[in-house]
This record gives structure tokens, C-alpha cells and sequence, in this order.
């Protein structure tokens, strides 16, 4: 499982976990128990960090109290931008982030 956290300051870090219970550790150590979800992300309270389902794992394992039954949170593209600070999913931020595409950041 790995999992990308990125506050708005742009101090990104990305970690693997062999277990669930680590991840959700991890997540909930950043943005906390019950955060605000987007498609693909989840967000703290005061909208200083989020939290990136990399690898293995889902939105809806990470905050199991948090999620509603009627809502995907998990259908991101799977794309991630690779400029330096962004990290966004591509699929969500397409405009954000064409001009990085290719490198052209």
C-alpha cells in the first residue's frame, strides 16, 4: 500500500505500508479521523493537507466512518501529476495540470 500526503506549503511525503492499520495511522496522523473527500482525495479540516491513495488501497478502507454508501470516492484516473509539489490526480485537475504534462513545468 502506499499513500502520498502534500500540504499547501508544498511539503509532500510518500509512504508504503505492509498493513491497513499502519496506512490509516498515517492518514488520520495528517488530515485526521473524518476528513473532508473528494474523488481520489481526502482532505484535513482546516484545508492544509491531503491525503493520496497511491497504491493498494482506497478512500473508503482509510476513513471507513467517513464515507457515504452512495458515493465513489475511489474512481480518480489513477494518473498522478509528477511536477515537483503537485501530486494531483490528473483525471480531477485535468486543467491544473495539462501545461505540467510531458514535463513542461
Amino acid at each position: 500500500m502506499k499513500i502520498t500526503y502534500q500540504a499547501v506549503d508544498g511539503y509532500r511525503v510518500t509512504k508504503s505500508f505492509k498493513t491497513l492499520a499502519g496506512a490509516q495511522r498515517f492518514a488520520h496522523k495528517w488530515v485526521g479521523a473524518s476528513p473532508g473527500l473528494g474523488v481520489g482525495y481526502a482532505v484535513s479540516d482546516d484545508g492544509i493537507g491531503t491525503i493520496w491513495p497511491r497504491e493498494g488501497v482506497t478512500l473508503r478502507q482509510l476513513f471507513r466512518d467517513t464515507v457515504e454508501d452512495n458515493v465513489d470516492y475511489d474512481d480518480a484516473s489513477g494518473s498522478y501529476c509528477e511536477a515537483p509539489g503537485c501530486g494531483r490526480d490528473i483525471g480531477s485537475h485535468q486543467l491544473h495540470c495539462q501545461t505540467h504534462q510531458g514535463g513542461n513545468y
